[in-house]
């Protein structure tokens, strides 16, 4: 069994907007050895992934993802990549795919309830930031989303500011 929780979120947007701080000791991920882990039951903040597999290895520059892939009866995720070079000179690359029966759940079980109700469907993301994987953000980031989720509602938006479709349903 694994259960990893975030930390908790900042109180203010000053706090949020801050850039990561350069890490004084950074990681030489070329130093990293293979990474194999087959976990029973993988669970993120509340929600529950399910059996995961993990396997990495290292690359001339860096670390390569192998396979990253989780599977529960309402969620499977899948994660390629990359990390390359160390300290300034550290990128990332990320594949993701999300096939879910319940996007509004898993949202909500990562924390981030409250934008979705239901939809069920699969969300493709790719994406290359400057620095390590814990340095994901906004700054520097580079990459797609597509999103194909049917019997979603969206929560939280003013009908008015959608020319009459407020909490609509979206289907492809």
């Amino acid at each position: 069994k694994a259960h990893w929780r975030a930390p908790p979120k900042p109180v203010n947007a000053t706090a949020a907007a801050t850039p990561p701080v350069p890490d004084a000791h950074p990681i030489d991920p070329a130093s990293i050895p293979p990474l194999s882990f087959d976990i029973a039951d993988l669970r993120v903040n509340a929600l529950s992934l399910g059996k995961a597999t993990v396997r990495t290895r290292p690359s001339t520059a860096g670390m390569r993802f192998e396979t990253l892939q989780t599977q529960s009866p309402q969620h499977r995720l899948g994660v390629t990549g990359e990390w390359n070079g160390m300290g300034a000179a550290a990128r990332t690359r990320l594949g993701l795919q999300i096939d879910s029966e319940d996007f509004g759940a898993l949202m909500e079980g990562l924390g981030f309830g409250g934008q979705l109700s239901s939809g069920k469907g699969t969300a493709k993301f790719d994406a290359t930031w400057p620095g390590s994987p814990r340095e994901f953000g906004a700054r520097g980031l580079a990459g797609t989303l597509a999103l194909d989720v049917k019997q979603v509602t969206l929560l939280g938006i003013e009908p008015r500011a959608c020319g009459g479709l407020g909490a609509a349903a979206i289907a492809a």
